[in-house]
């Protein structure tokens, strides 16, 4: 009996022994030994990161044996979505219990055991990246507000549903997933994205990653809201007057700062400057001769005096125009400010109202050769940029585009001859920007440019609807919640600057302005 005891035990030992051997030359360790048999330990070796640890067995180890077995692992369907999504642990062996949630989770180390796992949702974790390529049941993935740097998701042929939105993602591989019905990456661009576009996919977001890197000046509001312009150099410029009028300074960019000059003016200038009430306008030509809208009474009280000055190089009086006589607006109380040149012509922007809230706008081309009105065009919406033959107001969320054609040869009561269009109720175009307000709009080459709260977009002149080029989570440093955007200058696609100001809600005061110009790398 005991020899055949020993034997038995020396067959055994032999096998056991072989075992060993088989693991040392095939290097099968403990975690594959445990797949084998369709177990895993919920351990640190497992899953290193203490909370998704303890979030994987308050979910899915309903015998409490501290091990995901096979049909464990096969009910295993969902995580942070319709299970629990905070435990209550301790970090260290003599502190006291914390809440922690799924947002704390660091690592997600082991969710490649969750072969069955079809929902991970897992917003705002500080998590950079996850694998998640044995995932290949994935149907939704919903990871936003994070901070995942790349993706690849070529594996989860599976997926129908992406939430990715607000993350720096620089790299994203989602070609393969052919059952895609929603990719959402609002917030950010990536590069190089490629996607299945067949027709059922619908692609909220960016199409590719061009951060913006952002130079700010400061400028002082010394008097009243300045205004960002582009000159005739093609030169971001912003034109700011003493509280009295005596003297007019220029801001213009020039690559790194803000560079200042004195715009000449002698004494008879300074004279009649500072007898207006306000100067709502100027700019210069290309000959270096510098122009001003003067009103006489201001905020359109009594009947309108408006003159337009035309100072020469030296700071001299050249001429000076008054606008009354030559306008048609439908009442004597009116307001006139710049809005864009070319060549000899200047584009203004006309607001007229009888003293109530009601107000009409128009636009106006002015001849600065001639020094005279050429044409007016009335529209029902404020008109906030312009050029050529375009104009483009907001109104909420979407932008009107008007066509500044159509006039027709008018003469006024003076005997004086205008080309006038009544465009209040014949708009071009609406185009929406996405779901979001507009907060600043501009024309340039051709195309319509908007900053909302979702991005900056554009528009071609025979577009129905804006096509999003940068998203939010790119221009943070340009776009900032506790800022007012107040106008939007572009150079072309890779170049903006936008004119910001804080704002007192309280005290319900405009604090500082700020030029910020930002350039995609």
């Amino acid at each position: 009996m005991k020899r055949k005891v020993r034997t038995k035990k020396r067959v055994v030992t032999a096998a056991a022994l072989l075992m060993l051997a088989a693991g040392a030359v095939w290097g099968v360790n403990d975690t594959e030994v445990q797949a084998a048999t369709k177990t895993v330990k919920i351990n640190k070796k497992n899953f290193p990161d203490q909370v998704f640890r303890e979030l994987v067995k308050a979910n899915y180890d309903k015998n409490k044996d501290k091990k995901l077995s096979a049909a464990e692992i096969k009910k295993a369907k969902k995580f942070g979505s319709g299970g629990k999504t905070s435990v209550k642990i301790k970090p260290s062996k003599y502190a006291e219990y914390e809440k922690k949630y799924i947002s704390d989770i660091k690592n997600f180390k082991g969710i490649e055991k969750l072969t069955n796992l079809q929902v991970l949702a897992a917003n705002e974790t500080s998590v950079k990246k996850i694998n998640l390529k044995k995932n290949k049941n994935l149907v939704t993935l919903r990871m936003e507000k994070g901070k995942l740097k790349s993706l690849d998701l070529n594996k989860n042929t599976k997926l129908k549903y992406v939430y990715l939105s607000y993350n720096p993602l620089t790299s994203l591989k989602i070609n393969k997933c052919k059952k895609l019905l929603l990719v959402e990456l609002r917030g950010h661009m990536v590069k190089n994205l490629k996607i299945n576009r067949n027709k059922k996919t619908e692609v909220i977001g960016g199409k590719y990653y061009t951060p913006y890197e952002v130079t700010e000046a400061p400028l002082s509001s010394q008097n009243g809201s300045p205004e960002l312009m582009m000159d005739v150099n093609g030169n971001y410029c912003v034109y700011q007057w003493a509280e009295d009028l005596s003297s007019c300074t220029k801001y213009t960019w020039n690559g790194t700062k803000m560079e200042e000059s004195r715009i000449a003016m002698d004494a008879a200038v300074v004279s009649k400057a500072k007898s207006m009430h306000d100067i709502t306008g100027q700019w210069q030509d290309g000959s270096g001769n510098f122009y001003f809208i003067a009103d006489q009474n201001g905020d359109m009280a009594g009947e309108s005096v408006i003159y337009i000055c035309k100072v020469n190089a030296q700071g001299n009086m050249e001429k000076e125009t008054l606008l009354a006589g030559q306008l048609a607006p439908k009442s004597k109380q009116y307001m006139v400010e710049y809005l864009n040149q070319k060549d000899s012509t200047v584009l203004l922007k006309i607001t007229d109202g009888d003293g109530s809230q009601m107000y009409r706008y128009g636009v106006i081309t002015f001849d600065m050769n001639e020094m005279c009105v050429k044409s007016q065009a009335n529209t029902a919406y404020d008109i906030v940029a312009a050029e050529g033959d375009v104009a483009v107001g907001i109104d909420g969320s979407t932008v009107i585009v008007y066509r500044l054609s159509g006039s027709k040869e008018v003469t006024l009561e003076n005997g004086y001859q205008l080309q006038a269009a009544d465009l209040s109720s014949n708009h071009e175009l609406y185009i929406s920007v996405s779901d979001n307000f507009a907060s600043a709009v501009t024309v340039r080459n051709g195309c319509i440019y908007a900053i909302s709260g979702n991005g900056m977009f554009k528009a071609t002149l025979s577009a129905t609807s804006f096509k999003q080029i940068y998203g939010v989570g790119k221009m943070r440093g340009l776009q900032n919640f506790e800022t007012q955007q107040n106008s939007l200058m572009v150079r072309n696609d890779k170049e903006i600057c936008l004119m910001t100001s804080t704002y007192d809600y309280e005290k319900e005061t405009i604090g500082d302005y700020v030029l910020q110009i930002g350039k995609v790398k």
